[in-house]
């Protein structure tokens, strides 16, 4: 099967009208090799390499010439032929059903991501996609992209709907005016408005036909040029969601757009300025405002179906490059200073809330968030407790970072914690709070005042216990008997008492790397399951301890 085919296609970011033929022969050939791949898997034989990879898929080596192009497309090698006549019929009517191939393999995209949302380190990663790209890892094509060489991604993302969505995951040479978005709910296509006017638009005619044609739900991002592309009536049926700067003070969203949105992320002004009823927006799921004002709160309140709520101000916050604010006495709004959850129309629904206010002293009304998950606490120097969130039965995750808190309240008293971050937070001082936390697993606390551990080894499903950095902590002996507790970091800290460590039953790491005033390692010996004590920065000559903890002891003294 040597023959070949020279196909003229417009072969990148061109409109959907190149050549079907050509279409249906890569989406053809895409569909074989995933076939082949799964057959292998099922034969329980050794997958494709990428060697094979480079060696059966010559159809794709020196066949892209975007400035002409021209794709040379060759057939499938001898060596496939097997897996081409088994699969030949089925490959075509698939290429007749795009539009329904397209819905499976969005689906299965949104399906990986919602799945690993409920991973914390997955939800707040800024590198989703390289973690949603593990998740798929086996996958046929993934596989297949991260082995192709030049670009070759180019040509599999013009005519395979799969390929294009995956090699935007890999950040390949895809236009970035358009990208995947991989938000706290969904998965959308983000669209980056960089400048206004006719330029932009004839840019936007190059990716237009990919919006529509896989018809993931869109995202527009920018200044005031975003505010011109969601009146394009080509681009409104599949709007969900709006990012504009903070130099956008008025938002002249249509209504019917606003009603379908799904997520928007702007200043307060904007937010404050938005026409319609805000109790309608019954699909808007996600908000983010920044710079928010009293008058942006009290209307963010009315929001019926939020799950994701992200709240940033600063005292006596001025418009930005505004001259004369003091002209507009709503402009002139000062920051947030205190939230009432009960107020929240959405409160039942709420599931993750950030808040980052310089201003923002007081937040009360937990026990109307029956749902709420997730809370992070930013820059919020003048909060100094947070005793409330001892009625939100369903917390799982707290973090606390630069701010002035120093009453972590009755956290204890939350069923469902399991993880508890605090960084660079002096005022906290002792973690008694968390004393008895039913199944509170991690606590991570870098940089801050805690001088007291005291409680925690009563928390019966504590596993990894982090205090890093905190130059007034110098005891660990609290944490005697903690019956899961599995790694203790405590580096760059004060500490030197490690009596009772030996007693926890299922301790495998103890870290103690800079901690200078430790000297003696005798409390570890009896620790039944210790695997490694990290001791980096540390003299071995000034270390006290039994022979049978030197192989643990890493690094290794000098010999």
């Amino acid at each position: 099967m040597g023959c070949s085919f020279v196909i003229n296609t417009a072969i990148y970011e061109k409109d959907h009208s190149a050549s079907s033929t050509c279409e249906a022969l890569s989406f053809h050939w895409v569909v074989w090799w995933e076939h082949c791949h799964a057959c292998l898997k099922k034969q329980r034989l050794p997958p494709l390499s990428s060697k094979s990879f480079t060696m059966g898929l010559k159809c794709l080596r020196g066949g892209i010439d975007v400035s002409s192009t021209l794709l040379s497309f060759h057939c499938i090698p001898p060596f496939t032929l097997h897996f081409y006549t088994c699969v030949h019929s089925k490959m075509y009517s698939a290429c007749a059903n795009w539009t329904g191939m397209m819905d499976v393999w969005t689906a299965e995209l949104r399906r990986a991501h919602s799945w690993l949302l409920a991973d914390d380190t997955y939800r707040n990663s800024v590198m989703k996609p390289q973690r949603l790209l593990g998740h798929l890892e086996g996958d046929a094509v993934v596989e297949m992209l991260k082995f192709a060489p030049g670009d070759t991604c180019l040509t599999l993302a013009a005519v395979s709907p799969k390929a294009r969505l995956l090699a935007e995951l890999l950040e390949s040479k895809l236009a970035r005016t358009l990208h995947l978005l991989l938000d706290d709910s969904t998965v959308m296509h983000e669209l980056v408005s960089e400048a206004a006017g006719a330029s932009f638009l004839q840019r936007l005619d190059t990716v237009a036909w990919w919006i529509e044609k896989c018809g993931i739900p869109l995202s527009i991002r920018g200044d005031e040029t975003a505010l011109t592309l969601v009146t394009l009536s080509r681009l409104r049926p599949i709007l969900r969601s709006v990012s504009l700067s903070l130099l956008v003070r008025a938002c002249p969203i249509p209504t019917d757009v606003v009603l379908r949105l799904e997520r928007m992320d702007m200043g307060g002004e904007a937010f404050a300025s938005l026409s319609e009823n805000l109790s309608q927006m019954v699909h808007l799921r996600e908000l983010h405002v920044s710079r928010c004002t009293s008058t942006a709160l009290l209307r963010l309140y009315q929001l019926p179906s939020l799950t994701t709520l992200s709240i940033e101000s600063k005292v006596d916050a001025e418009p930005l490059g505004n001259a004369n604010a003091t002209g507009n006495p709503q402009q002139n709004l000062n920051g947030v200073d205190e939230i009432d959850m009960h107020l929240l129309a959405s409160a039942h629904s709420l599931q993750h809330l950030g808040l980052r206010s310089s201003g923002l002293s007081v937040v009360s009304g937990f026990d109307s968030c029956e749902s709420l998950s997730t809370v992070t606490v930013v820059n919020c120097e003048r909060l100094l407790s947070l005793s409330s969130l001892a009625h939100a039965v369903n917390l799982r995750s707290i973090s606390i970072s630069w701010s002035g808190v120093r009453d972590l309240g009755a956290l204890a008293a939350c069923p469902s914690l399991e993880r508890v971050a605090i960084d660079t937070c002096t005022a906290v001082e002792s973690l008694t709070a968390l004393a008895g936390a039913p199944r509170l697993r991690e606590v991570d606390v870098f940089c801050s005042g805690v001088r007291d551990i005291n409680g925690l080894a009563s928390c019966p499903c504590l596993e990894t216990l982090c205090i890093v950095a905190c130059r007034v902590l110098t005891d660990l002996s609290p944490l005697a008997g903690a019956p899961r507790l599995r790694i203790i970091d405590a580096s760059f800290s004060a500490v030197r008492n490690l009596e009772g460590l030996g007693t926890c039953p299922s301790l495998e790491v103890v870290r103690l790397d800079a901690c200078i005033a430790v000297h003696n390692l005798n409390p570890l010996a009896d620790a039944p399951r210790l695997k490694y004590v990290l001791v980096k920065g540390l003299d071995h000559a000034a270390l006290v301890y039994p022979p049978s903890l030197t192989p643990k002891i890493l690094p290794a003294a000098a010999s």
